[in-house]
């Protein structure tokens, strides 16, 4: 949460949530329990009956929140608090400060469907629990406060998509990027699963390994960090017994074909390099003796 420094009310927003300056006119939106009852405009806040702190950082967005906090009931916003602080001691994270509100609306409409009993069906669930596990399990003990706080029954859907919103505050990626940074992973393993006929051992350190480094290259290409950046890749182990790994060297080729076709991006010697290293170690026992 953002300290605060002598915040003055500007404007009562409704029961919970107020407008501020400080004394440089930066406006804040503060949000805790009654605080539109135990303030007036030009009172000056105490930092005690604060739960959180918001600064505005797009134009627009202020009455975003505004209508979000006009929605969404206090308890559902001080229970997201308390999953968002959870987040981030075990992740070890801090967390986008924009997540407070998105995520406590995902909550508070998640909350509405299932009581309605409609589908909560997350298709990136089986994606998510594969390749952010620490965040799913996040997502699964936010859900486990969710369903004693309101007595309800949500699943690992549910888990999946709280860890979505997690993992999109982990970064500065968009909602859109990060889908597709998911699924550019997935589609990845499944090309060399495919290629070798084989299932990884999800609870092995070499593919957590891989899984890592596969989601930071899908970064890279979103963020398209390598354009004209020279290669600084050991061509000697790339030349290294290619008689030995020519089927790494040809699924490297076949995920080269992926990213060209899907995303315009070839891969550099380091990425061919960091690929083979991976591949060799997670199919191993097919090809070392």
């Amino acid at each position: 949460m953002l300290k605060s420094s002598r915040m003055k009310i500007k404007q009562i927003l409704n029961n919970n949530a107020v407008l501020t300056t400080d004394a440089n006119r930066k406006e804040a939106i503060v949000i805790g329990k009654g605080l539109g009852f135990k303030y007036h405009t030009n009172d000056i806040l105490n930092e005690t009956d604060v739960t959180r702190i918001y600064v505005p950082m797009k134009n627009g967005y202020r009455e975003k929140i505004i209508e979000l906090l006009e929605e969404i009931p206090f308890e559902c916003i001080t229970l997201t608090e308390k999953i968002i602080n959870h987040a981030e001691k075990t992740l070890n994270v801090e967390l986008n400060q924009n997540l407070i509100f998105n995520l406590a609306d995902h909550i508070n409409f998640s909350l509405r469907r299932f009581k309605e009993g409609m589908d909560l069906s997350n298709i990136f669930t089986e994606d998510i629990k594969r390749f952010y596990t620490d965040v799913y399990n996040v997502g699964v003990h936010s859900v486990e406060m969710i369903n004693s706080f309101y007595q309800v029954n949500m699943d690992g859907d549910e888990a999946a998509s709280i860890a979505f919103h997690i993992i999109d505050a982990m970064s500065n990626h968009t909602t859109e990027d990060t889908l597709n940074i998911i699924q550019g992973v997935n589609n990845i393993v499944d090309i060399i699963e495919r290629y070798f006929d084989i299932t990884f051992d999800e609870n092995s350190l070499d593919y957590s390994r891989f899984i890592i480094h596969l989601q930071f290259f899908m970064k890279k290409i979103y963020m398209e960090e390598n354009k004209d950046k020279p290669d600084n890749s050991s061509f000697t182990f790339l030349q290294f017994n290619k008689q030995k790994y020519a089927d790494i060297d040809d699924c490297i080729n076949k995920i080269n074909d992926y990213t060209s076709k899907q995303h315009s991006y070839h891969l550099s010697d380091d990425d061919r390099l960091y690929l083979k290293i991976h591949i060799i170690r997670l199919v191993k026992h097919s090809f070392l003796p």
